[in-house]
């Protein structure tokens, strides 16, 4: 324990305190600093998440499927409702719901006193469900004990023993709607009877000589049309007409909901970099030019011109930028130009190009920038083919032939003496029952197999009767885009997503050309602009803003390793300074002691002179 000037009077406790907190000086500036940094990394953190909901925005209207918005109205909700997917067909269709689907029913059609009592004729009943008979056995045929084995056996029939006020009856219900699943039981030594006949949903379309009839299991019509799904809700002589139209209402909410993110973005990188003059403090990203540069690439993605619409400017779709900065959306105004101009509405917000030559653009990554870029092919894509049996025909030898699709195989014997025209269509025949993806011809002499896809993974195993499988591959097409190589895929050439000009423009070619094939022209449009914009600020390698925040966070290490050094020194100097004044106050009282000892002494010699 230390001693707090028990011989000195000095209150050394308070000494080395007020010695201590000069020598924390330097640990508390470190501090504040590590604190100003923490919080510059924290702030950083939560502009990457409002920047990140930009690109979530941003990712439904950038490519062209997120404009296939689509809007289904029926005439007579009461009769049929409808529901179109992303994409489908668009117009209208009318038709007549003719009846509705039911599920087969069947029923004893006496009572018996208890569950215990006998419905069966023997130990098994059968029942036969859309054709197929199944056998199950009842025990000793009690209603009970044949409602628990028709539930067990799950056959597409359910069982229940209802309780009629007066007794039981087996009651027999299809597990799905529709003709297909009615079905029939025998066995059983109580007579049945029809409670509700299955039958399929009925739609008629038109009322003409070319009238014509669709059905449905379920009273659900789906893809009646491509992409619309028609529920019939009643029966109804009168014609229901469903129309399926571009939903311009649903693409207003996406653009609302992508310039509310921005602006939401913009709003913390505000708060984030903000001065208040009364305090004179500023927030923890003030000054900071990674989220300035952030900001700034925001306001650009949504002021400048997209020269591939014939609109040319996002204002004239209604987003545009107010005198602070702030992203305006004129929802008239888009619906408006979209429903004038739908082609050049999409070309504003959504990434477009250009194509010249044998080939069609795909899409664009998130660094792909605006302009023109050669495409040329190296190698051209080649479907997987193989020309076998040249100079075998007529069949003198049997001889099996074989291909194989991953598990599928097919399998033709050919036998003497057919000829090549013969063992095509037969062997075609047997691909086709398959349902394999490869063409037989004559070429050569022989049958050539082919694929109708390219590239590698367009591939088949054939054996033309050796008992040997060989595999048969495809080649990927290969070829640069702009200079930089692409990587093949069957026909389609794409640059690496991570090339900081080009990545992920994407073309699907159309011809076996090589060379230069043409041009591709790209222009990324607001949406896409904004979502390159965010992957340049917060792309995990290469991000400018996670280039910032790391060198905050890298400070904010080196600061901690700086303040636990320099707080053990100060451990130790107040140990030593401890140890000091304890050494100094027992030195104190040694000569004090030794003082007290001369005092006497003198003052003993003093009295013996006396």
């Amino acid at each position: 324990m230390p001693i707090d000037g028990l011989i000195s009077g000095l209150n050394t406790s308070d000494l080395i305190e007020q010695l201590m907190s000069v020598e924390r000086v330097p640990l508390d500036i470190m501090s504040a600093r590590r604190e100003a940094a923490k919080a510059a990394v924290d702030a950083f953190a939560s502009v990457k998440t409002k920047l990140s909901a930009i690109a979530t925005a941003a990712s439904s209207l950038e490519r062209s499927t997120g404009w296939n918005l689509r809007k289904a109205t029926s005439s007579d909700p009461a009769t049929a409702t409808v529901a179109a997917a992303q994409g489908a067909a668009l117009g209208s269709f009318s038709f007549t719901v003719d009846q509705l689907a039911t599920t087969h029913g069947v029923a004893t059609q006496s009572d018996v006193a208890a569950t215990t009592s006998s419905v069966a004729a023997g130990p098994d009943i059968t029942l036969t469900v859309g054709g197929d008979a199944h056998t199950i056995g009842v025990g000793g045929g009690t209603l009970a004990e044949v409602v628990t084995a028709i539930n067990t056996a799950a056959v597409g029939v359910r069982a229940a023993a209802v309780n009629t006020g007066s007794g039981y009856r087996l009651q027999l219900t299809a597990t799905s709607s529709g003709e297909d699943a009615a079905f029939t039981v025998s066995g059983l030594s109580v007579a049945t009877a029809v409670t509700t006949q299955a039958q399929d949903a009925q739609l008629t379309f038109g009322s003409g000589p070319g009238a014509y009839q669709v059905t449905s299991a379920t009273n659900t019509f789906s893809d009646v049309v491509p992409g619309v799904t028609v529920v019939a809700k009643a029966v109804n002589a009168s014609p229901v007409t469903i129309d399926v139209a571009s939903n311009g209402e649903g693409l207003a909410d996406k653009i609302q909901a992508l310039v509310d993110a921005v602006n939401s973005a913009k709003a913390e990188i505000a708060t984030r970099t903000a001065y208040d003059p009364g305090s004179k403090k500023a927030a923890s990203l003030a000054g900071d030019s990674a989220v300035r540069r952030a900001n700034q690439e925001l306001s650009r993605a949504v002021s400048d011109a997209v020269s591939q619409s014939a609109l040319g400017s996002p204002g004239m779709a209604g987003v545009g930028l107010d005198r602070f900065g702030k992203v305006t959306f004129d929802r008239e105004k888009f619906l408006s130009a979209y429903a004038s101009d739908p082609t050049a509405t999409e070309q504003l917000f959504a990434q477009h190009a250009t194509v010249t030559g044998d080939m069609t653009f795909v899409a664009g990554g998130a660094r792909a920038v605006a302009g023109s870029r050669d495409v040329v092919v190296t190698q051209a894509a080649a479907q997987a083919s193989e020309v076998g049996m040249i100079g075998g025909f007529p069949i003198t030898t049997p001889a099996t032939i074989r291909v194989r699709i991953g598990s599928t195989e097919v399998l033709f014997a050919a036998t003497p003496p057919m000829t090549a025209t013969e063992v095509r269509d037969g062997l075609q025949a047997a691909i086709d029952a398959e349902d394999l993806d490869v063409s037989v011809t004559e070429s050569g002499g022989g049958l050539e197999l082919r694929t109708s896809g390219y590239g590698a993974n367009a591939r088949f195993d054939v054996d033309w009767g050796t008992g040997t499988y060989h595999t048969v591959s495809g080649t990927d097409v290969a070829g640069t885009i702009g200079g930089v190589t692409a990587v093949g895929t069957g026909r389609q050439l794409a640059v690496p997503a991570t090339d900081g000009t080009h990545g992920g423009i994407t073309v699907n070619l159309t011809s076996d050309a090589t060379g230069t094939i043409g041009a591709v022209d790209y222009e990324p449009g607001l949406a896409a602009r904004l979502a390159a914009a965010v992957t340049a600020a917060t792309d995990s390698t290469s991000g400018y803003l996670i280039g910032a925040q790391d060198g905050r966070q890298s400070r904010v290490d080196l600061l901690d390793r700086s303040i636990s050094a320099y707080d053990q020194r100060l451990s130790l100097r107040e140990q030593r300074l401890r140890k000091e004044f304890a050494n100094l106050e027992t030195s104190l009282s040694n000569i004090q002691g030794q003082a007290s000892f001369l005092t006497s002494q003198l003052s003993s010699l003093s009295a013996s002179s006396s």
